[in-house]
């Protein structure tokens, strides 16, 4: 029970502190179904943006539980071909640099987006 406020503060102090969420904004969650993607989803709903959660097609149904506005499955085929929307805020969850750096590239790139990285 202890990790749990970890989590959760983690992402609030992300989502408040450090890319200030505004109501309206887009925000793209990597790791969305994980330990702070979880409450990234719900804070970023809690604060009126429009989130995109990444995560596995096993978890998709979760991330939608989550409050997610749209779901974008790694697994399942290219998912890049979604990013046809720019996001202003994009947080990196999953503790893969690399597929952050992929995802932040496809959806971030051509717009000033503010784009914390948060876990391992």
């Amino acid at each position: 029970a202890g990790c749990l406020g970890v989590g959760g503060l983690t992402a609030l102090y992300v989502l408040r502190a450090i890319a200030p969420l505004r109501p309206g904004m887009r925000l793209l969650i990597n790791g969305a179904t994980g330990g702070v993607g979880t409450f990234a989803v719900q804070v970023g709903k809690l604060l009126e943006a429009n989130v995109t959660a990444v995560c596995h097609s096993r978890n998709a149904a979760f991330a939608r539980e989550l409050g997610a506005d749209d779901v974008l499955p790694y697994d399942a085929g290219d998912f890049r071909a979604a990013g046809k929307q720019w996001v202003e805020c994009w947080c990196g969850c999953s503790g893969r640099p690399c597929a952050s750096r992929a995802i932040y590239r496809c959806f971030c790139s051509h717009h000033p987006s503010t784009a914390p990285a948060v876990g391992g």
